[in-house]
């Protein structure tokens, strides 16, 4: 093995290359090196890289770098944001389902008086001499409370425009959790009326009459007793028998507390559930019809709501209003008698508020006998 000199790019061997096609730049060198052939002609190379090093023009040595080795680059140049927004679920706010809702006096009014007129007397024996006459009217004025309630909202300046960066208006988001808490509590107050006032809800108003009991039966093999209605549900055989038996006890009560004053075909019925034991009225008999379409054969024009407000730990309740009755019409309304007011924009140095006022007077049940419930369903 001979030593032999180092390979460099001057113009003899640049031109013999090119003839090859083999072309460097004019700046191109090679690495530092030694080199040595073979008997047979085979070449070697032996690269000297400390060498080598030195005559390369660097910013800075590989070895001592100032910066922080690369991690990349920041993620928010990848992070795509949704320009929409995704709405959380609510509980329904069904009280208005039930009845109807009535507006009397104004922002004003503290108190809201109802006139009930009830009619008195009796006949007598006829005489040419007698002048006993005793028809009359009787008069009586019972009274609620109104209760006046309300919420508001603020933004800065700062955070609205943050906001409008992130692709929310925050303002209107604002504005509408405002109302949304207002429909809440104006919901709540029809259901359960005001605590320590004289105002009271559909679910607990003393007009109401005592609320029955859910039927305990037997289960069809006799091997248990069954009370509620998801128990009952286990009775294949006899789940929308048991099912239609408690509605049909409460239809009754109706019908007793009336004294026949109501007709199934011409009087509209609203039946109000909690959610959770809503999928029973789709219970079978033997003959596979459910138990919602046995009740509207029944009674052409029942409707079925769904009231959350009803469950209870304890025992769920459901509730039978007779509503639209010929000549008397529902059983009862809420009332209130400040809708909504928006009170203007208060503009401090660099934010803003608003608030929002309700009133209500809860519900008001004029005729209580047109209304059963029963517990522990």
């Amino acid at each position: 093995m001979a030593k032999i000199p180092a390979f460099q790019l001057d113009a003899a061997t640049r031109a013999s290359l090119r003839k090859g096609g083999i072309i460097f730049p004019p700046e191109a060198r090679f690495m530092a090196h030694t080199a040595t052939q073979d008997d047979d002609g085979t070449l070697h190379f032996n690269t000297n890289y400390a060498v080598t090093a030195k005559k390369l023009v660097m910013d800075s040595a590989p070895s001592s770098m100032t910066t922080a080795p690369s991690v990349g680059f920041p993620y928010q140049f990848f992070n795509q944001i949704d320009p929409g927004v995704i709405e959380f679920i609510y509980s329904p706010l069904n009280a208005l389902h039930l009845l109807p809702e009535r507006k009397i006096g104004d922002f004003t009014t503290d108190y809201v008086t109802f006139a009930i007129a009830e009619v008195e007397g009796d006949v007598t024996a006829y005489s040419d001499y007698t002048s006993n006459f005793s028809a009359g009217t009787n008069f009586t004025y019972p009274s609620r409370q109104t209760f006046r309630y309300q919420t508001g909202y603020t933004y800065g300046n700062l955070e609205v425009e943050r906001a409008a960066a992130a692709q929310i208006q925050l303002v209107a988001e604002r504005q509408k959790a405002a109302a949304y808490i207002m429909q809440v509590a104006s919901n709540r107050y029809y259901l359960y009326g005001v605590r320590g006032m004289n105002i009271h809800g559909l679910l607990n108003s003393p007009d109401l009459n005592p609320p029955l009991a859910a039927k305990t039966v037997t289960m069809t093999d006799g091997t248990k007793q069954l009370t509620t209605w998801a128990e009952k549900q286990e009775d294949i055989k006899g789940a929308a028998n048991h099912i239609l038996n408690d509605v049909f006890a409460m239809w009754q009560e109706i019908v007793s507390n009336t004294n026949g004053a109501v007709n199934p075909q011409t009087c509209g019925l609203t039946l109000a559930v909690p959610p959770t034991v809503l999928s029973c009225l789709n219970a079978t008999n033997n003959f596979n019809v459910q138990v919602k379409a046995l009740l509207q054969q029944t009674f052409p024009g029942i409707k079925f709501e769904s009231l959350p407000e009803l469950a209870a730990q304890e025992g769920n309740t459901i509730m039978l209003i007779c509503d639209n009755v010929p000549n008397y019409g529902t059983p009862g309304f809420f009332v209130f008698t400040e809708k909504l007011r928006m009170s203007p924009v208060i503009a401090d140095t660099s934010s803003y508020k608003q608030t929002m006022v309700g009133t209500t007077a809860g519900a008001i049940i004029t005729r209580p006998m047109l209304i059963a419930t029963m517990t522990g369903v």
